[in-house]
C-alpha cells in the first residue's frame, strides 16, 4: 500500500498599499487594496471592529472593499482575514477618517 500525503501551507495575507487613504466619516469610500495573498479572503476590517460595508476579491494581490463609517476623525490600520490568517498592521495600510 503506498500512501501519499501534501501539505499546503496558508500564508497570512500581506497589504502593500490602499488608496484612496482618507475618506469622510459618513463612510461608503470605495478602497482598492494591494498587496498578496487575497484569494479566499472572508473579511475586510478598517481597525479592530470596523468591519467594511463591503468587500470585493478582485484577484490574489487587490481587493475592493467600502469603508464604514466613523464616529470620530481617527487612523486605522485595514486588515485582510483569509483562512491562513490576518495581514499584518502596516504603515502602507493606514485608512484615515476626516
Amino acid at each position: 500500500m503506498h500512501v501519499t500525503a501534501h501539505a499546503q501551507w496558508l500564508v497570512a495575507p500581506a497589504i502593500t498599499g490602499i488608496a484612496p487613504p482618507s475618506g469622510p466619516l459618513a463612510g461608503g469610500t470605495e478602497v482598492v487594496i494591494t498587496g498578496s495573498g487575497f484569494t479566499g479572503a472572508t473579511a475586510v476590517s478598517f481597525g479592530v471592529r470596523n468591519p467594511a460595508t463591503s468587500f470585493t476579491v478582485d484577484s490574489d494581490i487587490q481587493i475592493t472593499a467600502i469603508s464604514p463609517a466613523s464616529a470620530t476623525a481617527t487612523t486605522r490600520n485595514v486588515r485582510v482575514t483569509t483562512g491562513g490568517g490576518t495581514s499584518p498592521a502596516v504603515a502602507a495600510d493606514l485608512f484615515t477618517w476626516q
